[in-house]
């Protein structure tokens, strides 16, 4: 499995564990990415949740994606990001193991 182009929705301890950066700042922990207020910090090409989401998603392209089985990826007030960011893993990505509460996505190949 391909560690070093990873994303963590879930258990963001895996940075630390792998010795690998989250794919930008916003990253470092999942609920940074809703945190519109923290943009003007970053040194993102996104200025909002959803703009980072699809730089992210769509820019990156990240191989690997760990999520938290069974739970949204972002907290429930989060309407719009929720539902992209499952539109756009149920698209893009399928489940390739499970490890505890942990689901570890592989991104389809070709896409």
């Amino acid at each position: 499995m391909d560690t070093k182009d990873i994303l963590f929705f879930g258990y963001h301890i895996g940075y630390w564990n792998l010795g690998v950066l989250p794919p930008t700042l916003a990253a470092t922990h999942p609920s940074n990415i809703c945190r519109d207020e923290l943009y003007p910090f970053f040194d993102n090409p996104g200025k909002d949740s959803l703009e980072e989401l699809r730089f992210i998603m769509e820019e990156i392209k990240p191989k690997t994606i760990v999520v938290r089985k069974g739970r949204r990826v972002f907290d429930k007030d989060e309407v719009e990001e929720n539902e992209y960011i499952d539109a756009y893993l149920s698209k893009h990505y399928q489940v390739e193991a499970t490890v505890e509460k942990a689901e570890i996505l592989q991104r389809l190949e070709g896409l």
